[in-house]
């Protein structure tokens, strides 16, 4: 959970940082109160393969963009109360065997499925 100490702003910013040295779940990401979300998924092995880090449930209410980098996968199963995300940014992924190598930028979303990336 991140909590800001005030978050009255409208352009708050918080960072999370998932690191394994295989593929591992995050049960429950709660964010309140932030604008922008980034999401680092590391690979922390000697020679960083195809492992794909899961977050079984992202609350993130006031969020509006998820900027999500690193050289593991990254999937969010699923997603609460995110009615204002509009932009969705991979573009700072660098796993090399992903579906989503290169930049990927998707916007207008609608938060009711998995996002995998």
């Amino acid at each position: 959970t991140v909590a800001l100490a005030d978050s009255t702003g409208s352009s708050d910013v918080a960072s999370v940082k998932l690191t394994a040295s295989s593929a591992a779940t995050f049960n429950g990401v709660s964010v309140a109160g932030v604008e922008t979300i980034n999401i680092e998924s590391d690979d922390t092995s000697a020679t960083p393969n195809a492992d794909v880090h899961i977050i079984s449930t992202l609350t993130a209410p006031q969020v509006k963009t998820l900027k999500i980098t690193g050289d593991a996968g990254l999937t969010i199963s699923s997603g609460t109360g995110a009615t204002a995300l509009s932009l969705l940014d991979a573009s700072g992924m660098t796993r090399a065997a992903s579906a989503a190598s290169g930049t990927v930028t998707y916007s207008g979303l609608v938060w009711s499925s998995n996002i995998n990336i």
